[in-house]
């Protein structure tokens, strides 16, 4: 298989429910022949080692799946092998281990054209799929099954949503891996360089620079100036054990922290990942990677909903 330089590809975020209709366009109804020739597409361009947020989404009790694969996983893919999954959580202070029968049962893109292809050939209704031009890889898969003639549903959707955040890429000299890329395929790759750097635990300085406070609306920053920090934060895994004031922060001791005003480094690549490409709001996106460890150290936008001209940064440090 080929290097693959990620790219920008639509993150599907979807709430789906009985005898309500779609409220998005459906990507074209596929055949097995066009998923096939997809799949050999992504045999011949697809990289054998990626990264990639993978998440099912069904309302259907004759699809295979159950609630367990309904929130979003990064999936670490080696070598054509799942290596590791997790969970991918905003802020990740409330985040745990995969179990281990769900992980086994999470797919590689391999595996999502296998359970396409078992949908198509079943015939229990038509399957629309939206494929990466550049390597085949179904992007966006659903399955509508209409039971209406037995239930009282309208249909039934099973949903599956594949969203690369990094792979493979070559050695360039730009030391960040970054070069000219778009601010979408930056992000992508920092957090690919992240993952394949990322240490078993570390501390991170974290400041979260707001320009309004106390305002109801604008929940993730804190009600006063002093409370923005510096925080300290330190990490094992994926959580945050503790949370202290850096000594620089003018706040008076046993000044009490609000989790909710600080995040892990993967916590920040989910805020980011949801300003860059979800958020039609943002006029102003600017991001500053670590070039050794990918780490977002700078992230700041400038937002006209929901109040005019709301903006607000981070600035962070590996320690």
């Amino acid at each position: 298989m080929a290097p693959f330089a990620a790219r920008a590809v639509p993150l599907i975020l979807l709430a789906v429910a009985a005898a309500a209709q779609p409220l998005f366009v459906l990507p074209p109804t596929t055949t097995i022949e066009e998923l096939e020739a997809a799949r050999e597409q992504w045999r011949d361009e697809g990289p054998e080692s990626y990264v990639m947020r993978y998440q099912r989404t069904c309302d259907c009790g004759f699809c295979g799946c159950d609630r367990a694969y309904d929130e979003p996983f990064v999936v670490t893919v080696e070598s054509g092998v799942v290596a590791h999954v997790e969970y991918l959580t905003p802020y990740d202070f409330f985040s745990r281990p995969v179990r281990e029968e769900v992980a086994a049962n999470i797919p590689t893109v391999e595996g999502v054209f296998d359970m396409i292809a078992d949908a198509i050939l079943w015939g229990g209704g038509p399957v629309h799929v939206a494929y990466d031009p550049e390597t085949g890889a179904p992007l966006e898969a659903f399955t509508l099954f209409d039971y209406n003639d037995y239930f009282d549903e309208d249909y039934n959707l099973d949903v599956h949503s594949v969203q690369f955040m990094g792979s493979e890429f070559s050695d360039n000299d730009d030391d960040s891996g970054l070069g000219g890329a778009s601010p979408v395929e930056q992000f992508k790759r920092a957090f690919a360089q992240w993952f394949a750097f990322r240490p078993a635990s570390y501390k991170l300085r974290f400041f979260v620079e707001c320009f309004q406070f106390d305002i109801p609306e604008l929940s993730f920053c804190p009600p006063t100036p002093e409370l923005q920090g510096p925080f300290i934060v330190s990490v094992e895994g994926r959580e945050a054990v503790d949370i202290v004031f850096a000594p620089e922060a003018n706040v008076p001791p046993g000044t009490p922290i609000d989790p909710s005003f600080v995040a892990t480094v993967i916590g920040l690549f989910d805020f980011i990942g949801e300003a860059l490409l979800y958020n039609p709001a943002l006029t102003e996106v600017q991001v500053t990677y670590n070039p050794q460890t990918g780490v977002p150290e700078y992230f700041f936008y400038d937002e006209v909903k929901p109040l005019p001209g709301f903006e607000i940064a981070f600035h962070t440090e590996l320690l």
